[in-house]
């Protein structure tokens, strides 16, 4: 299973109702809306995959199954923008 997480030099804030992100080889900031915020503030700490669809899941009523390839899209897209790392 991948467990994710950010990576530590990632500077970032809440703003009104979305997170501003930026990683630390750019200045291009991130807009995070919607229930990507949710899987951000989930990033705390180390999560898989799995995990991540159970809280989701939970939160908006959605069967995980159909969670799943969106968060690992998404996570895909934070981890090429330099913002998260796999293990």
């Amino acid at each position: 299973m991948t467990v994710w997480e950010r990576v530590p030099e990632v500077v970032w804030r809440r703003s009104g109702g979305r997170r501003l992100v930026m990683g630390p080889d750019t200045e291009e900031v991130v807009v995070i809306e919607g229930s990507g915020q949710v899987i951000w503030d989930l990033l705390d700490q180390p999560i898989g995959e799995d995990e991540l669809a159970r809280e989701l899941s939970a939160g908006f009523g959605i069967p995980t199954s159909e969670l799943r390839p969106d968060i690992v899209a998404f996570l895909t897209e934070l981890r090429s923008a330099g913002l998260v790392a796999a293990r």
